[in-house]
């Protein structure tokens, strides 16, 4: 980026110091019409970034457990945690599947109906407390 930067600079720089109606002025002005634009173009097709997760939690019948990224890689029971939510993502409820994912994980397959029930009201309590709702038109 630093040199689609210079290449701003330069294009900024023989325009302004240009004579307004000047044949340098247009030949300045095209320069930096070219220059800006390709500069955009560039800009415009590099991918965002992708955030990484600050660290990792497995769930377990006790609570949860802070993992590296080594320990978690390929694991399904393992989840991302982030200080920031990732810019890019928006967030959506669970699916109903991954629901019962982190109910068999956290160990509330194996319990009463009603300790299920509030393990999962507490998970929709949270989405909707941090604005996480179905979205219209989703099914």
């Amino acid at each position: 980026m630093n040199t689609q930067l210079n290449a701003m600079k330069q294009a900024l720089e023989a325009w302004q110091t240009s004579v307004y109606g000047s044949e340098h002025h247009h030949k300045a002005m095209l320069f930096a019409m070219t220059n800006i634009g390709t500069v955009i173009e560039a800009a415009e097709a590099q991918p965002a970034p992708v955030q990484e997760p600050d660290c990792w939690a497995i769930l377990t019948p006790n609570g949860s457990r802070l993992v590296s990224p080594d320990e978690a890689k390929g694991r399904k029971d393992a989840y991302p945690l982030y200080t920031t939510p990732p810019a890019a993502q928006l967030a959506v409820p669970l699916t109903r599947e991954q629901v019962r994912d982190l109910c068999k994980s956290a160990g509330y397959n194996m319990t009463s109906m009603q300790a299920r029930a509030d393990f999962i009201n507490g998970i929709r309590h949270g989405e909707a407390a941090h604005g996480i709702t179905e979205q219209k038109g989703a099914a």
